[in-house]
């Protein structure tokens, strides 16, 4: 990879980075209080009158269920004589109950509040201050440990009800829009998976991403405020499947990437299974605190997975095809790694803060892996569709073979019949016709004549041409056109030099000719032959010179010259034999020429190669 391509990589990378981040400061710009008179930031613990500093955090071990102790600090506020007195007081965050006394009288007691400290959940608290506080006045605070390791105070806001609602609406709003918001586009990828279950393209790829989302949903329906109760009390237990999730999110991506199911993911998933397992029967047996487990292994673990997973989604960046989807779950992971620490030190008080961004960053998870998935579903439906055309352009092929091949048998077919046929029709006429015409030339040698004579030799080239046509329409891979042509020779010679035609025949150039195919000798025999008729009944030759030649190019010629009698003329070349002459020697690719001389003319035929 070259340098304009990595910096391109890491461009695009921090894009991907800076979307949570983006929803990160749109959280904290959400619940920001925006409007109050003033706060209070220090006050005095009631035991030790040693001042202490808010927001408050006190962590008092791994013990199960502590509600006994009270922390009590006195608030003392800065007010000014010119300002009114405030109304109400409101704490962004707190954890633990939380009992508000002014002069010695309970105004505010959270034990009659029984709401659950849920993980996703910041719980504000906005209480009416009694009518008889006054400027200068102290409240004291005590807040009890209740279902949790630790207790924790915001900074404290002073002002009317109405400077206030808007941070509560905001509030409710966020958590709530945001965990409705992930339920039910957890519940439409649910249902998509559902309707490729049904209908056979649910890949086994989609199992853990499956599992994923159904724990989520579960996540996200505990974290509610308006969902139900009963689930609230298992929120504990949902937190130790939270590495599984994780687990299960890396294996889908890594078998995404891979194209198969991959054995490191595998083993990260079942170790992580197997363990949460464990953990929450030995919570369930041995009556674990489950807050305890969820900080040493659940969280940090959590934290790890996602640390893991983003450096390999970066390494594999320049290594896979799929380098955008990695990019943007390694961004995801990214958010996780950020929303899981960040949440994790603001339950540890390490951070003061009254936002939790784990809602964010499941809200990111799933778009992220909802595209992936949609996108491979997209692309294995496109790949199918693909095979199914190359399929059917491959039967197609195979259709059109056969046919091709069937057309090829049948005419194979038909060739061995014609050529049985062809058998039975030679065997026919030399059984049968040549054994007339050789029974007439044996009689006719019987007795000196001249009609035998002439008997004899009219069967003697009879017999010979039959022959010569039997050769044509043989099999034979090479045929003789020397052969042909001596057959003419012999017909034609004698009688034309009986009537006073000087002959000269050489063709014994032919002899270095082969012709592939034995049916044109016939047509080259049936030209010759009306060359021999034209220019002895109808141009009264009184010599005929046939010549068989090979040119400088190695083609080979058959001319055949007549002179003594008339001149061939243009209206001779329009006769009827001429045109035959032409369409025989066209048929078999051959060259016709015929040109006049004086008293006479010559044929040209320049055989095919």
């Amino acid at each position: 990879m070259n340098k304009i391509d990595m910096r391109s990589d890491a461009t695009i990378f921090l894009m991907f980075c800076c979307v949570p981040l983006l929803l990160f400061w749109w959280a904290h710009r959400t619940l920001e209080i925006e409007t109050y008179q003033f706060k209070t930031q220090s006050a005095i613990e009631v035991q030790s009158l040693k001042p202490v500093e808010l927001p408050l955090f006190k962590y008092i071990g791994f013990v199960r269920n502590i509600d006994k102790t009270d922390y009590r600090i006195t608030l003392t506020p800065n007010l000014q004589a010119n300002q009114p007195t405030p109304t109400h007081i409101y704490f962004p965050f707190r954890a633990g109950f939380v009992r508000l006394s002014h002069q010695g009288k309970v105004f505010f007691n959270g034990r009659d509040n029984k709401r659950l400290e849920l993980p996703t959940l910041v719980s504000p608290l906005l209480v009416k201050l009694p009518d008889s506080f006054q400027i200068g006045d102290e409240i004291e605070v005590a807040v009890a440990y209740h279902n949790t390791n630790a207790l924790r105070l915001s900074t404290a806001y002073f002002g009317s009800r109405s400077d206030f609602s808007q941070a509560l609406e905001s509030n409710y709003n966020y958590y709530e829009f945001i965990g409705i918001a992930n339920i039910g586009a957890l519940g439409f990828t649910l249902i998509f998976f559902l309707t490729l279950f049904l209908s056979g393209n649910f890949k086994q790829e989609f199992r853990p991403l499956t599992f994923l989302i159904v724990c989520m949903a579960l996540f996200e329906i505990v974290s509610l405020e308006s969902g139900p109760f009963f689930l609230k009390e298992y929120w504990q237990e949902m937190l130790l499947i939270g590495p599984v999730m994780i687990a299960s999110a890396i294996k889908y991506f890594e078998d995404f990437l891979d194209g198969d199911a991959t054995l490191e993911g595998r083993r990260l998933l079942r170790f992580t299974a197997i363990m949460a397992g464990l953990l929450f029967a030995a919570g369930a047996l041995f009556d674990l605190n489950l807050r305890v487990v969820n900080v040493l292994f659940s969280a940090p673990l959590m934290m790890l997975l996602c640390i893991w997973a983003g450096y390999k989604c970066i390494r594999n960046i320049g290594q896979s095809e799929k380098k955008y989807e990695s990019m943007a779950f390694g961004a995801t992971m990214f958010s996780f790694t950020i929303s899981f620490f960040h949440d994790f030190s603001l339950r540890l008080g390490w951070v003061n803060d009254n936002v939790l961004l784990t809602q964010i960053s499941f809200l990111c998870c799933f778009f992220v892996l909802a595209t992936i998935a949609v996108l491979d579903n997209a692309r294995s439906q496109e790949a199918i569709e693909t095979n199914n055309k190359n399929l059917q352009e491959a039967l197609a092929y195979q259709s059109k073979e056969l046919g091709l091949e069937f057309k090829r048998r049948t005419l194979l077919e038909r060739a061995q019949l014609i050529s049985s046929e062809k058998l039975r029709f030679h065997s026919d006429l030399h059984d049968g016709v040549l054994g007339y015409l050789s029974t007439i030339h044996a009689v006719s040698e019987l007795v000196e004549t001249d009609s035998n004579r002439t008997i004899r030799k009219l069967s003697k080239n009879a017999i010979n041409e039959i022959r010569v046509m039997m050769e044509a329409h043989t099999d034979e891979d090479e045929a003789s056109l020397f052969r042909t042509c001596s057959v003419l020779r012999n017909q034609t010679i004698v009688p034309l030099e009986s009537i006073g035609v000087d002959v000269s025949w050489d063709t014994l150039t032919l002899l270095r000719y082969h012709s592939r195919i034995p049916k044109n000798n016939m047509e080259v025999f049936r030209i010759m032959q009306e060359g021999v008729h034209n220019a002895t009944a109808r141009a009264k030759c009184r010599a005929l010179h046939v010549t068989a030649l090979q040119d400088e190019d190695g083609r080979f010629i058959i001319e055949m010259a007549n002179s003594g009698g008339q001149t061939l003329s243009a209206n001779n070349q329009a006769g009827k034999g001429i045109l035959n002459m032409q369409r025989r020697a066209k048929n078999i690719g051959a060259t016709f020429s015929l040109e006049p001389q004086d008293g006479g003319a010559i044929l040209r035929l320049t055989l095919p190669d």
